[in-house]
């Protein structure tokens, strides 16, 4: 059952014009990549009032499970292939050949779940407008984002590659960022990705 949504100010678009694709790739299980894309996904619908679509690119029920929990009320089973949470259209599970149909629709940002494999969905990633990596800084998982930054090759192909930390320290931050060039951003806690803080609205605000 959804809980009460908060209700934003409208903000400006900044520099955003047409439609945009942004591509969203985790290093490793347990980043929160899902949890920053569905953030995403009610900042671009809700604070800066596009028409949004999420769309889950690879073989996982997550999206399912978020439809039974906040939808369904956690009993019914949907068959449709695509269901709303207030003004996001989510869909679920899609085939590599039904992406390029689902972001000819009309809608003004298209949020790409890529999951983990970013070598299967390297040429979606590589089409999008704006590329984030997600990952942790946790101690114990911090050889995962190294490893990431050295085998992917991305950074030789990509110029505005992002990187989201959750679990940030900020000295290791600074570290990781000058050893390897690449351009970190903090992502805030947020239990409830429907009802963004004010510190989430901000860091969102920099880097779209």
């Amino acid at each position: 059952m959804l809980k009460s949504f908060r209700k934003y100010r409208p903000l400006k678009r900044s520099s955003i014009t047409g439609k945009i694709i942004i591509g969203i790739i985790g290093t490793h299980i347990g980043t929160g990549a899902t949890h920053f894309a569905v953030m995403l996904s009610n900042y671009m619908s809700e604070c800066l009032g596009m028409k949004t679509a999420y769309i889950e690119c690879f073989p996982q029920k997550e999206l399912g499970y978020m439809e039974k929990l906040y939808y369904l009320d956690g009993n019914a089973t949907s068959m449709t292939e695509s269901f709303s949470i207030y003004k996001v259209h989510y869909y679920k599970n899609i085939r590599e050949d039904r992406i390029a149909k689902i972001m000819g629709y009309e809608y003004e940002c298209v949020i790409l779940d890529l999951g983990l494999d970013v070598n299967k969905m390297r040429n979606e990633f590589l089409r999008c407008d704006k590329k984030i990596v997600i990952s942790n800084l946790a101690p114990w998982k911090l050889n995962e984002l190294e490893t990431f930054i050295t085998s992917k090759g991305l950074e030789r192909e990509v110029c505005n590659l992002e990187y989201g930390i959750s679990f940030p320290v900020n000295r290791v931050i600074k570290e990781v960022s000058k050893l390897y060039g690449i351009s970190c951003f903090t992502i805030p806690y947020e239990p409830d990705p429907f009802n963004l803080s004010n510190d989430t609205i901000k860091m969102f605000q920099k880097i779209i």
